[in-house]
């Protein structure tokens, strides 16, 4: 189910879901979401694929730690430091899987019509 970007509802790794979820949904494979090493700033969050974690002490920007290319770094989540690294092909595969699950849905079957007698419950009568 795709997570709404709600900051009281988003996760770090929700965060790092919606990084790669429009790159996936376009069929891009791992190694091209890998290439395009992604990036997202904003108040919502702050993720990256191959990039550092930083943090920032008064003025002074401190890398926490340094992230691989097979990894998404997840730094900041409502403005909130959290620190968290995903393996990429993992979220990968749950985007992926998730998507295809959308794909299958098919609604419930409604129950039998006949396109000459049903009125869809309008009833007709006078209207005044």
């Amino acid at each position: 189910m795709h997570e709404r970007k709600k900051q009281r509802e988003l996760t770090p790794r929700a965060a790092a879901k919606d990084l790669i979820r429009q790159s996936v949904h376009q069929g891009d494979s791992l190694d091209s979401v890998r290439a395009a090493k992604l990036e997202m700033y904003s108040t919502l969050y702050s993720a990256g694929i191959g990039r550092s974690i930083v943090a920032y002490e008064g003025n002074r920007v401190v890398v926490t730690r340094a992230v691989s290319e097979d990894e998404i770094g997840v730094s900041s989540v409502a403005m909130r430091r959290c620190e968290q690294v995903f393996p990429l092909p993992e979220i990968y595969a749950e985007v992926r899987q998730e998507f295809e699950e959308t794909l299958l849905w098919q609604p419930p079957p409604a129950g039998r019509r006949n396109r000459q007698t049903d009125t869809g419950g309008l009833i007709q009568g006078t209207l005044f």
